[in-house]
């Protein structure tokens, strides 16, 4: 007797949407922000650009500290991940799927890769290269161990804010072609969500970038220029590539599953 055909299952058919998706899109990622003078804004809002099958968000933050007090500050262990107080996302429906603050997202993305997220290799004794692979060849995480009174030093922070689960595991993912809908992430800086830019020394220093290295005020260490950019990363949906049929593509959208499940991330 022939043997019966193999039921597919609801998981099945969505790994068969994601792979159809792979076959026939595009991983971009396109800048959609960028702005400078932003220091004095305790928030700033990036609409999304509605296009394709968004996974996520990079955002980029350097920030200007000047040390207007009478005494050193250092960095904190925390350090620039203080560098936004709280990252917010929205989707298209107004459901809050993200609402951490930036060290929160740090971590993640840290836990995620499996390293320090955003380090580059330094070249010292032991590793052999002509090449620079350090901060002035990749724009990577950096800020000042410390800033002497009356002196600046330039933070410069990126997060990762995810829509899907991860690079492969699309669930989560948002689909974006779409109108008369919004979608946008709130970024708050420093001085807002107990977040400060430094703090007297003996404080806890967990929510701020620099600690005074010695008792006194340091209310005066601020935020003197600011600039975000922010990309979003998507996979583009080219339904050209259905000759026959150019509305093809959209049965596989309907199939993925993982457009249906949300991705949150609420800090506790």
């Amino acid at each position: 007797m022939p043997q019966a055909q193999q039921q597919l299952t609801p998981a099945d058919v969505n790994e068969i949407a994601r792979r159809a998706l792979r076959s026939v899109s595009q991983r971009m990622k396109q800048q959609i922000f960028s702005q400078n003078g932003l220091q004095n804004q305790n928030q700033i809002t990036v609409k999304a650009n509605n296009v394709g099958l968004i996974t996520g968000y990079w955002v980029n933050v350097v920030l200007t500290i000047t040390n207007g007090s009478a005494v050193q500050i250092n960095r904190t262990d925390f350090g620039p991940a203080n560098a936004l107080s709280n990252i917010q996302m929205n989707d298209m429906q107004n459901v809050q799927r993200i609402n951490v603050p930036g060290w929160y997202m740090h971590f993640l993305n840290s836990a995620k890769m499996g390293r320090a997220f955003g380090s580059a290799m330094v070249r010292t004794t032991g590793f052999d290269s002509p090449i620079a692979y350090d901060a002035q060849a990749i724009n990577q995480i950096s800020a000042p161990a410390t800033i002497a009174p009356a002196g600046t030093g330039t933070v410069n922070m990126w997060y990762y804010v995810p829509c899907a689960y991860s690079r492969d595991d699309l669930r989560g993912c948002i689909y974006g072609n779409v109108v008369n809908a919004t979608m946008q992430l709130t970024l708050a800086l420093p001085g807002s969500n107990g977040v400060s830019v430094a703090v007297q020394n003996g404080l806890d220093s967990t929510l701020a970038m620099y600690i005074g290295n010695v008792a006194g005020a340091v209310a005066l260490a601020t935020i003197t220029a600011a600039t975000v950019t922010v990309f979003q990363e998507y996979f583009a949906l080219f339904l050209a590539i259905f000759e026959d049929d150019p509305g093809g593509f959209q049965p596989h959208i309907q199939q993925l599953d993982d457009v249906g499940e949300l991705h949150l991330l609420q800090a506790p």
